[in-house]
C-alpha cells in the first residue's frame, strides 16, 4: 500500500458512519445557587458539590475545566499574586475529550455525577507531570510562553507539581470514591516509574523498538486509560476494553509527540523542543531501525486498534472513532505534518 503523505494518520480502512451523540436527559434536580459556575447543573454527592454532565461535549469540559481551576485557585493564597496561575491551566485536554465522546454512547454507563471530577482528576496530574518535566529537562517554552519554572525557580515549580498531585487525589477520594482509588494510584505510578526507567536506566542508551514503545505506553497511556475505565462504569468488560484503548490512544499520542521533538521549530511547537536527544533519552523516532513510514505507520495503527478494543459495543466505538478524528488528529496534525516536510 501507498503511504500515504497527508497529514491524517487514520487508517484508510472501510469507512464506518459515526453515529450523532445521544442526547442525555438529566433525571437529578439542580442544586440551588451557590455553585460557582453556570454550566450543568450541580447536585450534591455526599455533602459535596459536583457536576451533572450535559450531552454537549464543549460542555462537559468546560465543567472540567471548572472543577480543575477550582483546585489550582486554592494555591493562590500559598503563591501570593507574583504567580501566574493561568499557567496551570489545562491545556488541550485529550483525555477529557475522549471521555465526552464516549459518554453519549448508549452503551456507556459511567456515573455523570463524577466522571467530570474524574476527568479533572486526571488534568490535574498531567498539569504536575508538566511542572516536573520542565525542570528535569530544563526546558525553557510551554505553550508559547515560558515556562513555569522560569517564573517561580524549579523549586517552586516542583512544589506546585506536588500539591496538583495532592488535589488530584482530593478528587478521586472526596467525589469519584474509593473503588477507584487503587487504578488512579496504580497508573499514576506507572508513569512515574516509566520516567524513571527512561532517565535513571536508559538515558544515554539506543533501545530497541519493543523498548521504545513500551515506556510511551507506560508515560502517556496510563491517564487515558483511567479515564477509559471510569467511562466503563458498573459493566468491567466494558472498563477493561476502554482502558485498553485508552492505553492505545496515549502510546500513539507519545510517539507522535515524539515526532515533534525532533521535526518540528519551537515557534510552531510553542516549547522547547530537542530535548530528548539533548539528554540522550532515546525515543522511537531516533531509532535507526525505524524508518519514517513505519512510525506514521505505528502511530495509524494504534490508532485504529483502540477503536477495534471496544468493537462489542458499536456505540462506544463511534464516540472513541469520533474523538480520533475530531480531536485527537487535529491535536496532532502539526506533528504528523513537520515530520512529512522533512521526507
Amino acid at each position: 500500500m501507498r503511504e500515504q503523505s497527508c497529514v491524517s494518520v487514520c487508517p484508510p480502512s472501510k469507512p464506518r458512519r459515526l453515529e450523532s451523540v445521544p442526547t442525555l436527559v438529566d433525571s437529578e434536580t439542580p442544586a440551588s445557587g451557590d455553585a460557582v459556575w453556570a454550566g450543568p447543573a450541580w447536585v450534591s454527592l455526599d455533602g459535596l458539590q459536583t457536576c451533572v454532565l450535559s450531552a454537549d461535549s464543549d460542555e462537559f469540559i468546560g465543567a472540567v475545566r471548572a472543577i480543575a481551576a477550582g483546585r489550582v485557585a486554592s494555591l493562590a493564597p500559598l503563591l501570593g499574586e507574583e504567580t501566574d496561575l493561568s499557567q496551570l491551566s489545562p491545556g488541550k485536554m485529550l483525555r477529557t475529550s475522549m471521555a465526552a465522546r464516549i459518554f453519549g454512547a448508549s452503551e456507556c454507563h459511567a456515573d455523570r455525577r463524577i466522571l467530570p471530577s474524574a476527568c479533572a482528576a486526571v488534568e490535574l496530574v498531567h498539569t504536575a507531570s508538566l511542572c516536573h518535566d520542565d525542570v528535569i529537562d530544563n526546558a525553557l517554552i510551554r505553550r508559547a510562553r515560558p515556562t513555569l519554572w522560569r517564573s517561580t525557580g524549579p523549586s517552586t515549580a516542583i512544589l506546585i507539581g506536588d500539591i496538583l498531585l495532592c488535589e488530584a487525589m482530593h478528587l478521586i477520594t472526596e467525589v469519584v470514591g474509593y473503588r477507584y482509588v487503587p487504578t488512579f494510584l496504580d497508573k499514576i505510578g506507572e508513569v512515574c516509574r516509566a520516567e524513571a526507567e527512561q532517565e535513571l536506566r536508559f538515558r544515554g542508551k539506543a533501545i530497541p523498538e519493543e523498548t521504545c514503545l513500551r515506556l510511551a505506553r507506560s508515560k502517556t497511556g496510563p491517564l487515558f486509560a483511567f479515564v477509559g475505565h471510569v467511562c466503563g462504569g458498573e459493566n468491567p468488560a466494558l472498563a477493561r476494553a476502554l482502558e485498553e484503548a485508552g492505553y492505545r490512544l496515549g502510546t500513539a499520542y507519545q510517539v507522535a509527540d515524539d515526532l515533534l521533538d525532533v521535526a518540528s521549530t519551537e515557534d510552531k511547537a510553542g516549547k522547547t523542543l530537542g530535548t530528548d536527544r539533548q539528554r540522550g533519552k532515546h525515543t522511537l523516532v531516533q531509532n535507526a531501525s525505524v524508518s519514517r513510514s513505519d512510525v506514521i505507520r505505528r502511530v495509524r495503527d494504534m490508532l485504529s486498534s483502540a477503536g477495534e478494543c471496544v468493537s462489542a459495543w458499536p456505540t462506544v466505538q463511534n464516540g472513541i472513532e469520533a474523538f480520533i478524528a475530531l480531536d485527537f488528529e487535529p491535536a496532532i496534525a502539526k506533528q504528523v505534518s513537520a515530520w512529512n516536510a522533512q521526507a
